[in-house]
């Protein structure tokens, strides 16, 4: 590979800056005004293309009980496979990632994330929570509503273990 786009600061502040900006909790009937607000182009009712320079700029919007709960988009390029060659250049950018999400948000992230791909999260003084994870061949940002992250803290609290499945536990 001859490049590996990562979103610079000047291109993700905006757009968190948008979003942490809303009023949350957010109605999942607004899932399309905060699309266009954000100058994203909406595909279907939970999906749009972002603008971020990135080779897959595509968006997710999870709703849990009627209500957004997270929204999830790459800022880097997605590698076209999960060799260890590109597990090491994902690797060896997350770091930097972290600093630039972490200027953006104003704060140092707060804890290791507890569940499957590395990463890290900050939580937030409302309650909602932002979640930078290093998958095998790209880097996701996640922000959580209160309501998505209380329940992964529930879990935690109650001693649910992240390595086991849950198919397993059930």
């Amino acid at each position: 590979m001859t490049e590996f786009n990562l979103v610079t600061e000047e291109q993700l502040r905006p757009v968190l800056d948008l979003i942490m900006g809303q009023s949350w909790p957010i109605p999942e009937t607004e899932t399309p005004r905060i699309i266009t607000e954000l100058g994203w182009e909406q595909q279907s009712r939970r999906v749009a293309r972002s603008t971020l320079p990135v080779s897959l700029n595509i968006a997710t919007f999870g709703n849990l009980k009627g209500e957004l709960a997270r929204i999830l988009f790459a800022i880097t390029d997605t590698l076209p496979d999960q060799s260890d060659e590109n597990k090491k250049v994902v690797a060896s950018v997350f770091p930097r990632m972290a600093n630039m999400v972490s200027s953006c948000l104003g704060f140092q992230p707060t804890r290791p994330r507890p569940w499957g791909l590395p990463g890290l999260s900050w939580d937030l003084s409302d309650g909602r929570q932002v979640n930078l994870t290093q998958g095998d061949n790209v880097i996701d940002l996640e922000i959580w509503s209160k309501r998505n992250a209380d329940i992964e803290r529930g879990e935690i609290r109650q001693g649910v273990d992240p390595a086991r499945t849950h198919e397993e536990m059930w």
